[in-house]
């Protein structure tokens, strides 16, 4: 969703990391918070769905532990901005363990 807003600048290679360090600083704040929005959803919807499939919560867990590994290596491969880095890793175990709380309510109510 972020590209659709913020496309990707042709003139920007994905292969030069000068490059990428340059337009990773440089993007509007907007973009960051719809990255981030966009990693919040999806470790809430992994735990939901990852807790609802095996009826524990702490699947949930697994799948934002393995979430924050990626980013950190995303994180670690493209240069982002410091308070980027640090909210982008914080984000997925605590969304993922609500979803995974999300998915236990309800799955009480149903069985």
């Amino acid at each position: 969703m972020t590209g659709y807003f913020y496309p990707f600048p042709d003139n920007v290679s994905a292969d030069d990391p000068e490059a990428m360090r340059i337009y990773m600083e440089s993007i509007p704040a907007m973009a960051a918070v719809l990255l981030l929005a966009g990693y919040a959803v999806g470790a809430f919807f992994g735990g939901l769905v990852a807790s609802a499939i095996s009826k524990r919560a702490r699947q949930a867990v697994i799948v934002g532990i393995v979430l924050t590994v990626a980013n950190i290596a995303n994180v670690v491969t493209i240069p982002h901005p410091l308070w980027l880095s640090v909210v982008s890793t914080i984000v997925f175990l605590p969304f993922a363990w609500l979803g995974g709380k999300a998915a236990k309510r309800n799955t009480a109510t149903i069985y």
